[in-house]
Parts: structure tokens; sequence; C-alpha cells
């Protein structure tokens, strides 16, 4: 990325990374979204097995959560940068 500017005409002046890390709202808004969806299906068996599955993910992965102050997954960039 930081190369691509470079080609792109702009000097980087500064470049910093921040981790980012997901919260029990964010997994809980994601689980949410799929339950919703399965009002959808057309197979009640499917459904339900979804449903359950979704449930049990929930479970999984705010303990993970939990154990880990957080769910950390991929990086938010801010690059500062001027015309060469």
């Amino acid at each position: 990325m930081l190369g691509r500017l470079g080609l792109a005409g702009f000097r980087i002046l500064e470049a910093r990374r921040f981790p980012i890390r997901y919260r029990a709202r964010y997994v809980n808004g994601q689980l949410n979204m799929c339950l919703a969806r399965i009002e959808r299906f057309s197979s009640n068996g499917l459904g339900m097995a979804m449903r359950a599955y979704v449930e049990e993910l929930r479970a999984r992965a705010l303990q993970l959560n939990e154990r880990q102050d957080g769910l950390w997954h991929g990086n938010d960039y801010v690059i500062a940068v001027e015309p060469m």
C-alpha cells in the first residue's frame, strides 16, 4: 500500500497501524443478523439446525472473547501523505 502511494506521486509523512479488537457487542450483532436471515429459509428443519448452530457459535465466541479480552483481527491504517 505504501509503495503504491509512492508510485502515485505521494511522499509518506507518517503511517500508523491500529489493531482491530472486536467485542461482545460486535459478535452478538453479527450473529443476530444471521438469526434474522434464518426466517427466510424454506425448510423448518434446516432453520432449526442453523439456529442451534448459531447459538452454539455465539457461546464459543463469547467465551473466547472473554478469555482474550476481545477478538483481535486485522488492522486499521492512518497514512499522512503529501504530493511530491
